[in-house]
């Protein structure tokens, strides 16, 4: 293989670089701008301003009244950041999301959760709790609508980042087979295959955590678990890519 085609293969290996560094640019203008911008039109839910009723540092509970829910379109939304809760309609369990006994770990992930509420309750209590030392974190959000409001407004908030994922992977996977068949012979350019590791480990990341995948997915653990491997698995082959890249 001549100098001349490998150089030609290094501008090529920039362009993706140029790409990947394109997508980033677009997520970040995409994610603060547009997205909000189309969930606000196309909304069809009310958000929820929630005060706790009970709180300690490891239980927090709170309130809700059936009508202005039902008023909405009945299904509650529930958003949590690591932590297990019940809901309960006039103290009987209508909904639970306990942490997994995987051998994964032992979470509940972040993500959303959706709840219907009986018409004829009065109100309704979801009360969250752990086993965790340190004290609640504020991120936790209620908000109600029809289900299939609720459910598109979760789709639009983790479409692009569904995309990104795919795009990432696809170059990942194509820089990966192109070393393997094309650039390995030359024995040169080891840097792309790390490179393409980082980019199909980053896609499969974007994926896996995005609140749609966790909703749709029983296994919610195991793909919060693998999504977050990858992400710790970017650290050697970024390594690698510095060191033969310069």
């Amino acid at each position: 293989m001549t100098d001349n085609y490998f150089n030609s293969r290094v501008k090529f290996f920039y362009f993706l670089l140029l790409i990947v560094a394109a997508i980033f640019s677009v997520n970040s203008a995409v994610s603060s701008v547009v997205l909000p911008k189309v969930k606000h039109e196309l909304k069809g839910y009310e958000e929820l301003d929630a005060e706790p009723i009970r709180k300690n540092q490891q239980r927090i509970e709170y309130e809700f009244k059936t009508a202005d829910i039902q008023k909405n379109g009945g299904t509650l939304g529930v958003y949590d950041d690591h932590w297990e809760f019940t809901a309960y309609a006039d103290g009987e369990e209508i909904y639970s999301r306990k942490s997994s006994k995987s051998f994964f770990c032992r979470t509940t992930g972040s993500s959303w959760s959706l709840i219907e509420t009986p018409r004829n309750s009065k109100k309704i209590s979801v009360v969250f709790t752990s086993t965790a030392t340190e004290p609640f974190n504020h991120n936790i959000s209620f908000i109600s609508g029809d289900r299939l409001s609720l459910y598109r407004n979760i789709l639009y908030g983790s479409v692009w980042q569904i995309i990104l994922g795919l795009i990432l992977s696809g170059i990942g996977l194509f820089m990966i087979f192109h070393w393997l068949f094309v650039v390995r012979v030359s024995c040169k350019g080891v840097y792309i295959l790390y490179f393409g590791i980082v980019d199909l480990l980053l896609g499969i990341w974007s994926i896996l955590v995005s609140d749609f995948v966790l909703l749709e997915c029983s296994n919610y653990v195991a793909v919060y678990f693998i999504g977050h491997m990858c992400l710790l698995g970017i650290s050697f082959p970024l390594i690698m890519f510095t060191k033969e890249f310069y």
